[in-house]
């Protein structure tokens, strides 16, 4: 979905504040540039196996326009969504 490194991290990072995280690190491992590893933890809500399947593979999938409710706010309502790709509500 992105074609450079800088947008994916800043969407994993929009995707922890959508799932109400109050903490989010991200780490880079390594120190030669083709082998480093890039690595976003958060204490968010997360997903299941059910929200993998439905919400994030499905291609195309617009969560603003998910016919199962507003989804314009996270699980935890307490915020407005900010990710592009998909939030686990």
């Amino acid at each position: 979905m992105y074609s450079r490194l800088p947008n994916a991290v800043a969407e994993l990072v929009a995707n922890a504040y959508d799932a109400d995280a109050s903490e989010a690190t991200v780490q880079i491992i390594g120190t030669k540039a083709g082998d480093q590893i890039i690595q976003v933890h958060d204490d968010g809500h997360g997903m299941n196996r059910r929200d993998l399947q439905e919400k994030y593979l499905r291609i195309g999938r617009n969560r603003r326009d998910d016919p199962a409710g507003s989804t314009d706010v996270s699980e935890g309502g307490r915020r407005l969504v900010s990710g592009k790709r998909v939030s686990a509500n």
